[in-house]
């Protein structure tokens, strides 16, 4: 795997030594059944690139995994001498990336906490910018730069101006930035694969929620802003993730209201309705909430609000409207998304889908009287047909500016029925080819370029 560090970094840490106590150094990883597979990669990165005195222990927590053929082959594969200073945790039963963390840290002996997923492929140098980031700052959460790895160990360096960006559907995205030169960059949310902190730091803000099953990584990255700590990309510690540039989805609809009743006070009910979740949270969960937040008045001080998060942290964060149907990209079967055009003739476009990035030219909410807006604007259609941004308040009245989404994917405007909005190809003075949006008959036979989904952010 090459070395992806910027050129300056090796050199910055050599003339940077710090008397970091690596013996208070413990590296905490976990795996659960198929995962094993990835995580024999992971580990032997790991103690390939990790210089033995760099740290006391490695702790290794196997999440419940009853698949007795990957048990025996992991058996086997922790006989090799190489990790003979591994110890190894098994869980009778699966209970979440979370409460491994919670029990490991309880294990570890160290002040510097490191932990490690089964999908992380460690590269050159990378843990020592992360220790002496989190001993010169102990409010820090330090994350590495993600590289991406893919299937057939496919190898690709990634932009060093990403950061990571929460939707309200609580999915985990990546953010362009142009903070390309910087040694550490500020970021929402970070995708929990990999981060190293201070033990002080996690007892501070009331160490890991084991009520959580998927979405830690979020509800994690919230209580560390809202109640005192920082997360950072250190640009100069590198890994690389699989399939990184895919977005984290929280497919486990408990944990998603659990989250949101815990931090986003009455922003919860945009994530509610971009998660197709009723109101009202069962009783079940708001009693482990009220548990929870029992706890941590009588273990932290005063948290920030989510307004605060917002303001300060997520500030590149849209809000939608009270009561939105929907808010998202609205992408084509071509996989191409409608978005502003980035001249001022307001005529929307079709660009490439890139559900990873989270881009504000390409985000529209659909309103309840349907309207569909985007940057204050809405959606309505010129007198070509070309779907092109008005000014709403001199088009509240008219059906020029309402639409249908379909149960079938189908873009209708209520003054034109019987047509669908169509992605078409046009060519301008320069004979470059552009994507554009446009009224035309609705057709069968035009399925990928008249069906749309949401894709909720």
């Amino acid at each position: 795997m090459d070395d992806t560090r910027p050129s300056y970094c090796p050199s910055l840490a050599e003339s940077q030594k710090l008397n970091i106590e690596y013996d208070k150094v413990s590296i905490i990883m976990d795996y659960k059944d198929k995962e094993f597979y990835d995580f024999k990669l992971a580990l032997n990165a790991l103690v390939t690139f990790t210089p033995s005195h760099q740290f006391n222990e490695i702790i290794i927590i196997d999440d419940g995994t009853k698949v007795r053929d990957i048990k025996t082959h992991a058996a086997q594969f922790f006989k090799d001498p190489k990790f003979s200073n591994v110890k190894i945790f098994r869980s009778e039963n699966s209970e979440g990336q979370s409460a491994s963390r919670l029990k490991a840290s309880k294990m570890a002996k160290g002040e510097y906490l490191v932990y490690v997923s089964s999908n992380v492929v460690v590269n050159q140098g990378w843990l020592y910018p992360l220790l002496r980031k989190i001993q010169e700052k102990p409010n820090i959460v330090a994350v590495p730069h993600h590289d991406n790895f893919l299937d057939g160990h496919r190898f690709y360096p990634l932009d060093n101006g990403l950061i990571n960006l929460p939707t309200w559907s609580l999915a985990t995205v990546h953010k362009e930035t142009n903070l390309h030169e910087s040694d550490f960059i500020d970021t929402p949310v970070m995708r929990g694969d990999i981060f190293a902190m201070k033990r002080t730091l996690l007892m501070k803000i009331g160490d890991f929620d084991e009520h959580i099953q998927t979405g830690h990584n979020i509800e994690f990255s919230f209580r560390t802003w809202m109640c005192g700590g920082r997360v950072q990309i250190v640009l100069c510690s590198r890994v690389a993730v699989l399939s990184a540039l895919r977005p984290i989805e929280i497919h486990d609809k408990e944990s998603i209201q659990y989250i949101a009743e815990m931090w986003m006070s009455n922003y919860k009910f945009i994530t509610f309705r971009q998660n197709e979740l009723p109101d009202l949270t069962p009783k079940a969960i708001t009693t482990k909430v009220n548990e929870r937040k029992s706890f941590l008045k009588n273990t932290l001080k005063k948290c920030q609000n989510f307004d605060w998060y917002l303001a300060n942290i997520a500030s590149d964060i849209l809000v939608p409207s009270h009561g939105s149907i929907f808010f998202g990209k609205l992408k084509a079967a071509t996989n191409l998304c409608l978005k502003i055009d980035s001249s001022t003739s307001k005529i929307i476009e079709l660009e490439l889908c890139r559900p990873h990035i989270y881009d504000t030219k390409f985000l529209f909410e659909m309103t309840v009287n349907g309207q569909i807006k985007i940057a204050g604007q809405c959606l309505a259609v010129n007198n070509v047909m070309h779907l092109v941004l008005d000014n709403c308040d001199l088009q509240k009245n008219s059906n020029d500016v309402r639409w249908t989404l379909t149960v079938d994917g189908k873009l209708e405007n209520q003054s034109h029925k019987g047509k669908c909005v169509t992605q078409v190809a046009e060519r301008d003075d320069s004979n470059a080819l552009h994507h554009y949006a446009m009224l035309t008959k609705c057709d069968e036979t035009s399925s990928r370029t008249q069906t749309f989904t949401v894709l909720s952010y």
